[in-house]
């Protein structure tokens, strides 16, 4: 009803990240990870996120033949037809690696909203930050439970920090802004404190639980990632390192990351409270030991997943 301009963000681009038979309930996979297919109704494909293998969007099931297929969850490009229904006279645009893909596509989507050319501007992560409009009034983040329910020591930290900076899009003029976030876990205390930009009380509580689980900045970590294009390869070298490291550090797995383009991985969290003694550990062992799997390990990560 106000012609001032509206921010609304979902960290998940596509149409819908599940293509699924309501006869066998088979969800389409990619053949070459494991990751389902993303439905991308705009090219009318389905498509990894992961190596980007790409079909065109099927109607009948691969496994049982059934001819009724649908898509489950929600993705950008589903939230922009959805607004378009809901507000026809709407300018909408929507910004997510799909549509700024072409060179100078990032400039151009912001340069428009700034403009007043857009009254919608529907994104993932990145229109959360640097986004300095003072006419938006009001910001609107969907399903940021994903977000908060990942399973990494960093991961409500991300969701209070996404949230934060989503909310802080809108009121940035002379107006009141508003937020509205979409939730099942509205008592958790990451949203709360969010919409109420309470830090100091965040870290205090984000604090508590890190000690608990003597995660950083109370321990340091180090991942330990092998990749092999056998999966018990992968495996059991895997083992083997965490038979040579512990008792001289934490050793958590080895956990199997899955496959991505063909390539099995697992992956070793390792901590300490001495990470010069375990970096020195971790290079000697892996610059002695002969491995089939090609190995990354990553010093202080920022996730864990």
């Amino acid at each position: 009803d106000r012609p001032e301009p509206v921010i609304v963000l979902l960290n998940r681009r596509g149409y819908a990240p599940i293509y699924q038979c309501v006869s066998c309930f088979t969800a389409l996979s990619c053949p070459h990870c494991d990751r389902l297919l993303n439905v991308h109704t705009a090219q009318q494909v389905l498509k990894c996120h992961a190596c980007d293998y790409t079909i065109p969007l099927v109607n009948t099931c691969p496994t049982c033949g059934h001819s009724t297929l649908r898509m489950v969850g929600v993705g950008t490009q589903r939230v922009e037809s959805e607004l378009q229904r809901l507000f026809p006279s709407a300018r909408i645009a929507r910004m997510d690696s799909d549509a700024t893909s072409a060179k100078g596509a990032h400039e151009r989507i912001l340069g428009a909203f700034e403009r007043g050319e857009t009254d919608i501007l529907l994104g993932t992560q990145m229109i959360a930050k640097g986004l300095d409009n003072p006419k938006v009034t009001l910001s609107v983040i969907l399903d940021i439970d994903k977000s908060l329910l990942r399973t990494d020591y960093r991961s409500v930290e991300t969701a209070f920090d996404l949230m934060v900076q989503a909310a802080g899009r809108s009121g940035r003029g002379a107006e009141v802004g508003e937020v509205v976030v979409q939730s099942a876990l509205k008592d958790h205390y990451a949203l709360q404190l969010a919409l109420r930009h309470d830090f100091p009380s965040f870290y205090t509580t984000e604090m508590t639980y890190r000690q608990a689980g003597q995660n950083p900045p109370y321990t340091y970590l180090i991942t330990v990632t092998l990749s092999h294009k056998e999966a018990q390869t992968a495996y059991q070298e895997a083992q083997h390192l965490a038979s040579l490291w512990k008792g001289q550090c934490t050793v958590l797995g080895p956990g199997d990351l899955g496959k991505v383009a063909d390539i099995y991985r697992m992956r070793l969290i390792l901590k300490s409270k001495d990470l010069t003694a375990l970096r020195t550990m971790v290079r000697q062992t892996l610059n002695t030991e002969k491995l089939k799997s090609s190995w990354m390990a990553d010093v202080n990560p920022l996730s864990t997943l």
